[in-house]
């Protein structure tokens, strides 16, 4: 039921096509009584698997559904943020992985607001590769964070626990590289 006309109001306000035509797909299916199921799937769904993972309050924060964490600001004031992703006792690999992809998306589109990319910040995920697998926005981020005073840190076991394109962006990108105690797997 759209008694108040919200919905209608929004899908005329949306420019973006894609918006506009899943909003209208919700609107259609909340309008009569037969498709109310339909509409309790498309609703609710969603609804519970992002009230998992909004229910930690970093994660509201790096998605802007809490109080706002202003990366740029922070970069720009030389601040720390210590970001443990490792999966625990209370944080599954999968939500870490979410939380860990929604962080670098925030981390890479902050650095473009900076003020200051003179002044070099330093980004540092230890034990990353569990993390970063699959996340496109990595090689994004290692080709571009230089120009913006982003000084990447990924801590990995081996480059080849990345995904190839991850391995490419970060053999190719980050110029300094340093090992500890190197195994011969020969």
């Amino acid at each position: 039921d759209d008694a108040e006309g919200v919905r209608r109001w929004a899908i005329d306000q949306i420019a973006d096509e894609v918006l506009r035509s899943g909003l209208e797909r919700i609107h259609h299916a909340a309008a009569s009584e037969k498709s109310k199921r339909d509409f309790r799937q498309l609703v609710m769904g969603p609804l519970n698997r992002l009230s998992d993972v909004l229910r930690f309050p970093m994660t509201r924060y790096v998605v802007g559904a809490g109080p706002r964490l202003d990366l740029a600001g922070i970069m720009d004031r030389a601040e720390i943020v210590l970001l443990d992703a490792s999966p625990g006792t209370q944080v599954g690999e999968s939500a870490s992985k979410t939380f860990v992809g929604l962080f670098i998306r925030a981390v890479y589109s902050a650095m473009r607001q900076r003020r200051d990319p003179d002044l070099l910040t330093l980004f540092s995920i230890d034990e990353a590769a569990p993390v970063i697998q699959g996340q496109a926005d990595v090689e994004a981020l290692a080709a571009r964070a230089r120009k913006y005073g982003i000084c990447l840190a990924f801590g990995l076991q081996y480059l080849q626990q990345c995904t190839p394109a991850q391995y490419a962006a970060l053999k190719n990108c980050c110029n300094t590289r340093i090992a500890f105690r190197t195994v011969d797997h020969k």
